[in-house]
């Protein structure tokens, strides 16, 4: 078999020679002039410039580079039976898989710093806040202790035919019993109800100065819990990373958690500024700006990983399970019909994120920074 071929070891430490087999030798010669030919072509080379590699002796060390680290990933370590990268990448076709098991317990939430900036911002706290604090705080140890009891009996199983509702629905320690997902939905709905009573206490519009920053916060804090927090554990499980890594999953993740989180927050920060040097007068006409860039910043990114990155990652992975990672990073199926038709199905994404969110904060920055620069007569300072 192919993968027997690969797994034998026959390099021979004592001279640093290793020698290949007839069809790797043909193989090698084959793939200095795929490479040739990759390198030769504008389309080919993907955004390289057509003339990158020209000389055949770069060509040759290139291939015996790539050669090299695929018989690291498919050699077996002698005495053992995995190869020198733990049989990544996956390849059913040569028999790597994984070589090990992953276990993963998450369960825990903060929430009494929001809720406390909440209160802070509504200038009192709510009728009835400190007890629904107190038993969201009961609901969350009844979800994190429960489900760890629930997993370990399940496991066991000791839970009979309540095994997927208090257990583990089938995955071990990666997911916990539905009932802890509804309890843990529920507790959610809960929290942003205590955070919306805290900073409107009364139903009316409660006045703060920096309404849009503390909106922006709140968005940092749901790209906090769905592109670091749901997306980031997806893929950062190693059993699913041995699997996934370097397929779309991976930029989306990377968008959530950087443009979501640590791009807001700075987004954040520069709308506390602008607010902060503004006056009334001129903080009712850049606000309407501001008000369309958080709406255009969220709803693109958003779109962005709704139209394009997530499903594509998800094919993508489907991919690896069935053809073998090379294949899923290759462009015979990046440049597919179905990775076009992502690639423009996303368009809309980036447009909405250019126009309605970039824009009208570069156009309230730019605008704040003319009217401060004005005399006070001139910009409505009395």
């Amino acid at each position: 078999m192919v993968g027997d071929i690969l797994a034998e070891n026959r390099y021979d430490a004592s001279t640093g020679i290793l020698r290949f087999t007839a069809p790797e030798v043909a193989s090698f010669y084959d793939q200095q002039k795929e490479w040739t030919t990759y390198f030769a072509g504008s389309r080919a080379s993907h955004g390289l410039a057509g003339d990158t590699i020209e000389d055949p002796e770069e060509l040759r060390v290139l291939t015996a580079y790539f050669a090299w680290a695929a018989w690291a990933a498919a050699a077996h370590i002698p005495g053992t039976t995995h190869s020198y990268t733990n049989n990544f990448p996956y390849d059913p076709a040569m028999g790597n898989g994984p070589s090990g098991e992953a276990i993963l317990w998450i369960a825990t939430a903060y929430v009494g710093g929001g809720l406390f900036l909440a209160s802070a911002i509504g200038r009192r706290e709510p009728k009835g806040q400190a007890r629904a604090t107190n038993v969201l705080f009961v609901a969350l140890a009844i979800v994190v202790f429960g489900s760890l009891a629930g997993e370990y009996l399940g496991v066991r199983r000791l839970l009979g035919d309540v095994w997927f509702w208090f257990g583990n629905q089938g995955w071990e320690y990666l997911e916990i019993g539905r009932a802890w997902q509804i309890l843990l939905t529920l507790e959610a709905s809960d929290f942003v109800g205590l955070m919306r009573s805290g900073t409107d206490p009364d139903g009316n519009k409660v006045p703060f100065p920096h309404r849009w920053t503390f909106y922006f916060l709140i968005a940092v804090g749901v790209w906090n819990f769905i592109g670091a927090g749901i997306f980031g554990f997806l893929i950062n499980l190693p059993v699913v990373s041995y699997y996934e890594v370097g397929t779309q999953l991976t930029p989306n993740h990377g968008h959530g958690a950087l443009m979501g989180v640590f791009g807001m927050l700075a987004v954040a920060l520069t709308v506390f500024a602008l607010r902060q040097v503004s006056t009334d007068s001129m903080w009712q006409k850049t606000e309407k700006l501001v008000k369309v860039s958080f709406w255009g910043l969220n709803i693109g990114l958003a779109g962005m990983l709704i139209l394009q990155l997530f499903p594509m990652g998800v094919a993508q992975l489907a991919d690896v399970i069935r053809n073998g990672y090379w294949h899923a990073r290759s462009p015979a199926f990046t440049e597919s019909a179905l990775g076009t038709i992502f690639g423009w199905a996303r368009l809309p994404a980036d447009i909405i994120f250019i126009l309605f969110g970039v824009l009208p904060l570069l156009a309230a920055t730019v605008l704040t920074y003319l009217w401060a620069r004005k005399p006070p007569a001139e910009s409505g300072v009395q």
